[in-house]
């Protein structure tokens, strides 16, 4: 008797440890996960542009001492946009192009994006940072930071994105607050070495 009440506790607590935390690459794959509502994506022509919640536990990967994001402070939404499975910003396209493109992505972003709520608020970034793969990537991606509290009292919000000279035309992408509440953690084993605290 006293072993199998000392069996059943032990069940308990380690029923009462788990979690539904998960690694980097699985939380990657739940946020790339369209039935999860946190990517968005919408083909414009030859383009194909999507938008992906990014939590605060992702970003030390975009972290630089030249632009520090503030984890604490904004919500992340990662901005990526290809033409035939190719970076936007492609220097094969012509020097002028390319300059105008690359002058507008990174430095510039801020003007053609922002998020509006239920309530006819509209929040724009706060900063930005353009990922540079040398023309080696799949697609042109930003980070884009939000203040934290630009979706926590909206149940919904809409990422805007305007025509900055790629012709896709003004784009919108909504995305629902109760889906990026329902996010599960990510592992503390898993965080990445130099994220700030």
């Amino acid at each position: 008797m006293k072993h199998s009440f000392t069996l059943l506790v032990g069940l308990l607590l380690q029923l009462a440890g788990c979690t539904n935390e998960l690694t980097t690459s699985e939380l990657d794959h739940y946020l790339a996960n369209p039935a999860n509502g946190l990517t968005r994506k919408q083909e414009a022509g030859e383009l194909t542009v999507e938008v992906t919640y990014r939590p605060a536990a992702l970003v030390a990967p975009y972290h630089r001492e030249d632009k520090l994001l503030d984890r604490h402070q904004s919500q992340y939404y990662l901005l990526s946009i290809s033409r035939k499975g190719a970076e936007v910003l492609d220097p094969a396209r012509g020097f002028s192009a390319y300059s105008s493109l690359l002058q507008t992505l990174a430095f510039r972003p801020q003007e053609y994006m922002r998020l509006t709520t239920a309530d006819g608020d509209t929040l724009v970034p706060s900063n930005s940072i353009l990922e540079r793969t040398y023309g080696m990537g799949a697609s042109t991606r930003i980070l884009v930071a939000f203040p934290a509290s630009a979706g926590e009292k909206h149940p919904s919000v809409v990422f805007h994105l305007e025509e900055f000279g790629l012709q896709m035309g003004n784009l919108s992408f909504p995305f629902e607050h109760q889906d990026i509440v329902d996010i599960p953690p990510l592992k503390p084993t898993a965080t990445m070495a130099g994220t700030p605290k």
